[in-house]
């Protein structure tokens, strides 16, 4: 099993605490996010960790990892920086988003799905909305499910709040062979170079994970759900960050997650 950590974006929505820090290194209970995923997967057994770095790339600096480096992280997005180190694809991979923190009952759930595609989802979202935001209508993302674990749409803005049935989080397996497929169609569509991938509206380049797990389905691939309620944070915002810091401070964060 490897472990990808994508860690190259700018974190644009948190300038003021990454203005010189990728956001995969901000500190929260006396850790860094990406050391609480680094500590979590050795704790699981992982020990092949790689991470793929962009902006401010000599910030992140731990031992005995792997690092790659997407140079144009300014330009491109999630699939270009997963595609940096597809030389090393040649087993089973974990794919996780640096800004997020979850826990240990959520990642062995994903470690255990046989599935070819599965991707972590939070069914019990809308408590974590509320917390978060204050309301249910704020950065949605479409995410539908049928026969319990078959992800049909994933992605698509402005959805309608029957439209999700549960929220995308940013942890996902491949498994060896799929992973080696899904390496061939990034080559095929980076070879066409066309402006509006997947009816998306960007290049493949500029894709997000969401935009290439949509491709897949589209092309009949399995994606499959793998529930969870809660266990997880994001930090997106500066919002994000310091709301997450006044839980822990007022011990409210419990509600969401174990640390």
């Amino acid at each position: 099993m490897i472990v990808v950590i994508l860690a190259a974006g700018k974190g644009t929505r948190l300038k003021k605490y990454t203005e010189n820090l990728p956001k995969g290194m901000l500190s929260f209970n006396n850790k860094t996010l990406i050391e609480y995923q680094v500590d979590l997967f050795k704790k699981c057994g992982i020990n092949n960790i790689i991470i793929v770095k962009g902006y401010e790339a000599d910030k992140i600096n731990f031992p005995n990892i792997k690092y790659f480096v997407n140079p144009n992280y300014e330009t491109t997005n999630m699939v270009e920086t997963l595609y940096m180190a597809r030389e090393e694809y040649i087993e089973d991979i974990i794919v996780s988003y640096s800004d997020i923190i979850y826990e240990e009952s959520l990642l062995r759930k994903v470690l255990e799905s046989d599935e070819e595609v599965s991707v972590a989802v939070d069914k019990d979202w809308q408590k974590y909305w509320i917390m978060r935001y204050g309301t249910l209508n704020f950065d949605l993302e479409g995410l539908q499910i049928k026969n319990d674990y078959d992800i049909v749409r994933i992605g698509f803005s402005d959805p309608l709040i029957s439209q999700i049935d549960a929220r995308y989080i940013g942890l996902l397996k491949f498994k060896g062979k799929t992973i080696k497929k899904v390496i061939e169609l990034i080559d095929h569509e980076r070879d066409v170079a066309s402006d509006n991938w997947n009816n998306t509206g960007k290049s493949i380049r500029k894709a997000y994970m969401t935009d290439l797990l949509q491709f897949l389905i589209d092309k009949k691939q399995k994606v499959s759900a793998v529930l969870n309620n809660g266990g997880w944070l994001e930090f997106d915002t500066e919002q994000d960050y310091e709301k997450a810091i006044d839980w822990l401070k007022y011990g409210q964060i419990m509600q969401l997650i174990k640390l």
